[in-house]
């Protein structure tokens, strides 16, 4: 049992010894980098631009952080033309001081993407905004070192990393009671007009219709259905070919190929609607005025 003892006692000794003459330094836990705390906080007076009123609308956000070893926070933001199904390159505002509350007018960001006006802005046109937080000591903060739950963050979180806005704030007016006349303009195989065209409102989804026929029967002749129904939205009375659900053929809304959104004119009560089947490689214009 002594010689037990002995043994534990010169362990003991060694692992004291051991503990006493250790670097301290080399024991200490790294000090730990703050982040980035950048906040993006948007007006809610001034969330979008107002398609009603372009040419006086604005978009203002302020931004907020909590850093002192902040140099610079960056917000690059594009511009998306959904007539145009385009997007622009980016410009960028750099923000040094915080808070700051940065307000954008229609004209201005128009002229920043070289546009003739705020006039050429179109309904659901977007503008999408990203940061980079640059640091003191070099260091950078985004989307693309951030958590995705940071992301499109509310005014609680530490980091907005994106957000954008858009061009809207009109309600749908298309009528839907009665019958519609549909000409074709192109003619494509020489199906040119049909009658008895509806326009339905799709329940629950304020601004999305149904539409019963797109293609003046054009379809019939090659022994489909003279009926190629498309779900369309109408974003201030710019349309958009949202689904092809019921039609026979992927009939789509494509800038691309020369068939962009289409339009209503309130004053006449007149559908202009571009169509592309994207399987078949053409396409066609419809006018519907009211039967």
């Amino acid at each position: 049992m002594k010689r037990y003892l002995h043994t534990l006692t010169v362990v003991l000794a060694a692992a004291f010894l051991i503990t006493a003459c250790a670097d301290e330094d080399a024991q200490r836990f790294p000090e730990f980098a703050e982040g980035a705390n950048v906040r993006v906080v948007i007006n809610p007076d001034k969330s979008f631009l107002d398609f009603t009123d372009i040419n006086n609308a604005a978009f203002e956000f302020t931004v907020y952080s909590e850093n002192t070893d902040i140099e610079t926070a960056e917000f690059f933001f594009s511009y998306y033309d959904i007539s145009e199904d385009s997007t622009y390159e980016e410009e960028v505002i750099t923000v040094t001081q915080f808070p700051s509350t940065i307000s954008l007018t229609s004209s201005e960001l128009a002229s920043l993407f070289g546009l003739s006006g705020a006039e050429h802005l179109g309904g659901a046109d977007l503008f999408n905004f990203r940061t980079v937080a640059t640091m003191t000591d070099g260091r950078t903060f985004s989307a693309a070192n951030s958590t995705p739950n940071i992301i499109a963050s509310a005014a609680t979180t530490s980091f907005t990393a994106v957000f954008q806005t858009f061009v809207g704030g009109c309600d749908s007016n298309l009528p839907t009671t009665g019958t519609w006349r549909s000409v074709s303009t192109q003619n494509p195989f020489g199906a040119s007009a049909r009658t008895g065209v509806t326009l339905t409102a799709i329940e629950g989804q304020p601004g999305f219709y149904q539409l019963s026929d797109v293609s003046t029967s054009l379809y019939a002749a090659f022994g489909f259905n003279a009926d190629q129904p498309v779900q369309i939205e109408d974003v201030c009375n710019t349309l958009f070919i949202r689904s092809s659900n019921g039609a026979q053929f992927n009939i789509v809304t494509s800038a691309a190929a020369g068939y962009g959104p289409g339009t209503f004119d309130p004053a006449t009560e007149t559908i202009t609607l571009p169509w592309y089947d994207a399987g078949n490689g053409f396409g066609d214009s419809i006018i519907l005025t009211r039967e």
